[in-house]
C-alpha cells in the first residue's frame, strides 16, 4: 500500500520545472546507472586504458554517459531535462565505484 502511495504521489509543481522531484524516476535512474556502472567496472580484467584506473574510467565513462543522456533531453520535445536526475545519473557511478573499492580495495591499488 505504501508503494502504491509513493508511486502515485504528485508533489506540487515547483517554480522551476527542471527541479521537479519525480521519486520513481529518480530511483529508476539511480538503479539503471548503478547497474550499468557495476557491469562496466566489473568488466575490467586488468590493465589500464589511456592511463586511467578502472575506477576513474568507470566514473568518467558511465557518469558522462548518464549526463549526456539527461542533457540531450533538452532538445527532445516529448522529454524533459531534470537537474536532479542529472545529479543522480552522475552520482550513481561514484557510488558504485566507492562500493567496489570498499569491498575490493586491492582492485584500486596501482600494480
Amino acid at each position: 500500500m505504501l508503494l502504491g502511495h509513493i508511486n502515485t504521489l504528485h508533489l506540487a509543481q515547483p517554480l522551476i520545472p527542471w527541479l521537479a522531484l519525480n521519486l520513481p524516476d529518480v530511483v529508476k535512474h539511480f538503479l539503471m546507472l548503478a547497474a550499468f556502472s557495476l557491469a562496466y567496472r566489473l568488466s575490467w580484467a586488468g590493465g589500464e586504458a589511456a592511463g586511467l584506473s578502472p575506477g576513474v574510467a568507470t566514473v568518467l565513462y558511465c557518469g558522462g554517459w548518464g549526463a549526456l543522456c539527461e542533457v540531450l533531453q533538452i532538445w527532445i520535445p516529448t522529454r524533459e531535462f531534470n537537474l536532479l536526475e542529472l545529479g543522480v545519473n552522475v552520482s550513481a557511478p561514484l557510488a558504485v565505484t566507492g562500493l567496489v573499492s570498499a569491498l575490493h580495495p586491492s582492485s584500486f591499488r596501482p600494480q
